[in-house]
């Protein structure tokens, strides 16, 4: 804010906190809402990859699906369901908040997001979190430069 005092005349400081002010809320309603998306994005996308891999009756997917918008407050008598709803969860969760937490996981999500499939950073040692379908930090992500230093977790 100070820069924008700064810019103004003295005489216009007024107009120029309130726009200021105006921009930043806007600013932050905006971040909420790609974030909000982004997290249902992939809640969506990890809570599919483990129902794929249980087998269910339709019915018992029609309610599954029916419970998506309350995210990990959804509940389901199946504990396998149930932990699927919860790690699921916890996948959007990390995807949202990881990036800015490790040097070079952006490039990481960048190329996630550009294939489309669900893939991990790989650590100093090389190896990826043996986890299935949920993204977990390394205790030290390297920066990706090429394609085949992703891992798939599946």
């Amino acid at each position: 804010m100070t820069t924008v005092m700064n810019a103004v005349p003295e005489s216009e400081s007024g107009l120029a906190s309130g726009i200021n002010n105006a921009v930043s809320r806007l600013a932050a309603l905006l971040a909420v809402a790609v974030f909000g998306a982004v997290l249902v994005t992939v809640f969506n996308h990890s809570l599919d990859q483990y129902l794929n891999q249980l087998l269910l009756t339709p019915a018992v997917r029609a309610q599954i699906n029916d419970a998506r918008p309350l995210l990990a407050a959804a509940h389901n008598p199946d504990p396998m369901v149930q932990h699927a709803i919860a790690e699921s969860f916890v996948s959007g969760y990390r995807f949202v908040i990881w990036p800015g937490d490790r040097p070079g996981s952006f490039e990481c999500y960048h190329r996630m997001a550009a294939h489309r499939v669900r893939h991990t950073c790989v650590c100093k040692t090389g190896v990826a979190p043996k986890t299935p379908s949920v993204l977990l930090p390394c205790s030290s992500a390297k920066p990706l430069k090429e394609p085949d230093k992703l891992a798939v977790a599946i």
